[in-house]
């Protein structure tokens, strides 16, 4: 999606990273899920600081770099758990 930051943020209770890039002096934000194996991770925003920066044909490319910084997101979740399971077991054994 596109993130307008020129409109008027005040009014919504979660404004404040809106707020936040339009008092940086950002103008529009391109923004999209970060999932991956069906789980939400997060979101990922690429910011401008010129208003009708992003063109539409550049948003399939970003929706791609996205799903791999996911998947990347995933995997490192995925060996840090590996990671937890493994000292336990350590722990266990001594």
């Amino acid at each position: 999606i596109i993130i307008d930051y020129e409109r008027d943020w005040t009014k919504y209770s979660d404004a404040s990273l809106p707020q936040a890039f339009q008092n940086l002096g950002y103008k529009e934000g391109l923004a999209t899920v970060l999932k991956a194996g069906g789980e939400i991770l997060g979101c990922l925003i690429i910011n401008s600081l010129q208003k009708s920066f992003f063109p539409s044909e550049q948003f399939s490319l970003f929706q791609a770099i996205a799903d791999q910084v996911a998947v990347a997101i995933s995997n490192i979740l995925a060996n840090e758990a590996v990671l937890v399971q493994e000292k336990e077991l350590q722990r266990i054994e001594q």
